[in-house]
């Protein structure tokens, strides 16, 4: 069973998603949660981390990032649900400054089952940063 509140199974999903090309850290998002997070898009960073594999897509992003009013993000994330894990997306949208989600997140049960959903997200990752950049994941 994989418990993304077990500080040792996030650090064994990260050396996973390491050794396979995914870079991925550890975020605690305050009241005790803790994320492993997969970059998408970050504006905070410099230069702007951007992981589109269309260089016409990464030029769409760099450009909307520059007339954005806030920062913006989005990540492939796990995220705690009493001892056990989903994984989806999550960010914040440049435009509104809210916070954004995939309306769907799936539950998992494995190391093995973690990385699968992540590889396959990972893989979709131009599909998904087309949908955040037309602000068509969830608001909150």
């Amino acid at each position: 069973m994989f418990n993304n509140d077990d500080p040792t199974h996030r650090a064994n999903l990260i050396a996973v998603l390491s050794s396979i090309g995914i870079d991925a850290w550890e975020l605690n998002s305050g009241g005790g949660t803790k994320h492993v997070l997969i970059p998408l898009v970050d504006t905070t960073a410099t230069p702007p981390l951007i992981s589109a594999k269309s260089l016409e897509l990464k030029k769409r992003l760099i450009a909307s990032a520059i007339v954005w009013t806030y920062d913006a993000s989005l990540y492939i994330s796990t995220n705690s649900l009493n001892t056990t894990c989903d994984v989806g997306l999550m960010g914040n949208d440049g435009i509104t400054g809210a916070q954004v989600a995939s309306a769907e997140w799936q539950h998992i049960d494995t190391l093995e089952e973690c990385v699968s959903v992540i590889q396959k997200l990972w893989d979709a990752r131009d599909h998904w940063l087309q949908v955040f950049l037309a602000g068509d994941l969830l608001k909150y």
